[in-house]
């Protein structure tokens, strides 16, 4: 699965809620989610 590294899923948002969600979803299967405001990734301009 792309993005998909061990058992950790990169979500590209800064969205805290988007990921807690998509975190919900995935915690049965093992996967945690990181954000990118984890990785020190910059938020996008809004265009």
């Amino acid at each position: 699965m792309p993005g998909l590294i061990g058992d950790r899923l990169l979500v590209a948002t800064h969205n805290r809620g988007k990921l807690e969600e998509i975190a919900d979803l995935l915690g049965p299967f093992g996967v945690a989610v990181v954000g990118a405001a984890e990785l020190g990734l910059p938020e996008p301009e809004e265009t």
